[in-house]
């Protein structure tokens, strides 16, 4: 009978209903993660699928749905999250000094192009490139156009 009751009427005489609706919590707390939980954690942020995940771990969707409710799994997973965001951030620094040592004109031409579209692309500066598989004339004629850049080939000034 209540099928025929719209959601609106049939929430205000059963408010508890609209919140369970809204705010469901799992009947039991997780205490302590073991390593397949870890491990699950790591492949979910990892960007792996639920179904991947169920069969890498032997285990079920629903498991996996679960765990993600449990307080102590999300607070793993923000844990696992802001790792990898620090080691990004530590990376940054060799990231930089990479491409600059790619600049330098004792690398191979192809190289140097390459790291000054990173670097262009980093700075906005390429809008409506073309992402795909580019030669290094095509990277180097297009700098030149859009940029009036100078590019000196075989590393002489």
């Amino acid at each position: 009978m209540d099928d025929l009751i719209p959601a609106e009427e049939r929430d205000a005489r059963q408010p508890h209903l609209a919140v369970m609706a809204v705010q469901i919590k799992p009947k039991w707390q997780l205490q302590k993660l073991t390593k397949r939980h870890r491990d699950i954690a790591s492949l979910l942020i990892s960007g792996v699928t639920h179904d991947e995940i169920a069969d890498v771990c032997n285990c079920h969707k629903q498991t996996i749905i679960v765990l993600k409710q449990q307080p102590i799994f999300q607070d793993y997973l923000k844990q696992l999250q802001q790792e990898i965001e620090d080691e990004f951030k530590g990376l940054f620094g060799r990231t930089v000094r990479a491409i600059r040592d790619s600049l330098q004109d004792d690398a191979p031409r192809d190289t140097r192009l390459k790291a000054a579209r990173i670097v262009l692309e980093a700075q906005g500066r390429l809008k409506g490139v073309n992402t795909g598989q580019e030669s290094a004339e095509d990277v180097a004629r297009r700098l030149i156009q859009n940029f009036n850049v100078q590019i000196n080939v075989g590393g002489e000034r």
